[in-house]
């Protein structure tokens, strides 16, 4: 995948791209999601046709998504519509660009730039639009992009990617999932971004970046330089890291993600390249966030062990886990962790009373979810644990989670 930061590093017409009142060129495909254009538009471009600023800058599409892939973007983004609808205060379609690249690579990118209004500072155009109405830095009309996603083809099979049902835990094999390439990519859309210029912050600070944290757990600010310890001869106006490598002990943290760790603090993922990731010993009272890839400031990924929205080429998780969610809390929407995921606990030695949840139809215990709750049960760990225990089913019952199940597979972007 192609890091954020180095997309807002790009020539400025990716930025130029947004402040239009209307495209140039209209794209063939379209995909709605709820069906009636109630919530995200992807303006999907086919190959060749272009999409043009006032100022003649312009990006061209590489190759033409095929109606499959569009459908497992329809899945992606239905994850996010379920997910949202209910807080949802948007008055017209969210419309998101979406352009192909003809390499062969597995990667893909989402860009949102940020809001400067009092109000909805902090936010991405994309997430102030969805949570608060505001389209007004991106112009007043229901045509105005809100964002950028580019995709491109998968590395294997052609270019092929797995484009079968969307489950919670994967199930593509060797393939890499569009459905959950594109969910991923959504979440940075919607503000899991870090926008820093070589290895200075940004003075338009996103929420993300004011939820940062560095090794001595002093929160990141607008305009400060981003140097690893080794580098770092005193002052506030830096923002230090143990090394240079993708573990080095920067963390998020915000009042939702303190709800679910509960007093825990987290290690860093395992992962046996060591020197891509670094081998970082200890923990944070936080999210663990990637830190530098290739030498250059990241900051766009939430390191948890094999979790959808982490850089790590190994992930088992097709959604978000339930400190995700407490990110997209954190980040200004309102959403219900329990209904979407159930519970996690990051605390080793905890019990914790957990009840069980029933869909429509469902018995647990002899007992139908519409007479008496069951009183759940008593869990406790010796490690830290998650436990899958949804009150809504996201997709249907041959793609619905395989309850209890967790495995590894191949990366899924």
């Amino acid at each position: 995948m192609k890091r954020l930061s180095h997309l807002a590093a790009l020539p400025l017409f990716f930025c130029a791209l947004f402040f239009l009142s209307a495209p140039s060129v209209y794209a063939r495909q379209n995909i709605f999601v709820p069906s009636d254009g109630s919530l995200f538009w992807l303006d999907v471009l086919d190959k060749g046709e272009v999409y043009m600023d006032d100022e003649g800058n312009g990006v061209q599409s590489g190759f033409t998504l095929n109606a499959a892939e569009c459908g497992s973007m329809a899945l992606g983004l239905e994850y996010w519509s379920r997910l949202l609808q209910d807080g949802a205060q948007n008055s017209a379609p969210l419309r998101i660009l979406v352009v192909t690249e003809d390499v062969y690579d597995d990667n893909a990118s989402a860009y949102s730039p940020i809001l400067q209004h009092e109000s909805v500072a902090g936010k991405t155009w994309l997430a102030g639009a969805l949570a608060d109405n505001w389209f007004g830095e991106s112009g007043t009309g229901w045509q105005d992009m809100l964002g950028l996603i580019t995709i491109d083809h998968a590395a294997f099979f052609n270019g092929q990617w797995y484009d079968g049902p969307m489950a919670t835990l994967p199930q593509n094999g060797n393939k890499s999932d569009l459905a959950s390439t594109l969910l991923h990519e959504m979440m940075h859309a919607l503000g899991l971004a870090a926008y820093v210029n070589g290895a200075f912050f940004g003075e338009n600070f996103s929420l993300w970046e004011q939820g940062l944290r560095d090794i001595y757990d002093r929160p990141a600010r607008p305009g400060m330089q981003v140097v690893p310890e080794a580098a770092y001869t005193g002052g506030d106006e830096f923002f230090v890291t143990a090394g240079q490598q993708s573990y080095s002990g920067v963390y998020f943290t915000g009042a939702h993600v303190q709800e679910v760790l509960r007093g825990a603090r987290l290690s860093f993922p395992e992962d046996p390249d060591v020197y891509i990731y670094g081998n970082y010993a200890g923990t944070v009272p936080g999210l663990p966030v990637n830190g530098w890839e290739v030498h250059q400031v990241e900051f766009s990924h939430i390191e948890l062990q094999n979790s959808l929205m982490s850089h790590q080429f190994y992930r088992n998780w097709n959604t978000l886990m339930e400190a995700e969610l407490a990110v997209m809390q954190d980040l200004g929407f309102t959403l219900d962790r329990r209904a979407w995921y159930g519970y996690s606990i990051y605390n080793s030695g905890s019990c914790s009373q957990m009840p069980i949840p029933t869909m429509p139809g469902e018995t647990v215990g002899g007992l139908s979810d519409s007479r008496a709750p069951h009183p759940g049960a008593l869990a406790c760990t010796s490690m830290a644990a998650t436990i899958l225990s949804p009150r809504r089913r996201i997709f249907s019952p041959k793609a619905s989670m395989p309850w209890g199940s967790v495995w590894t597979a191949r990366a899924t972007l």
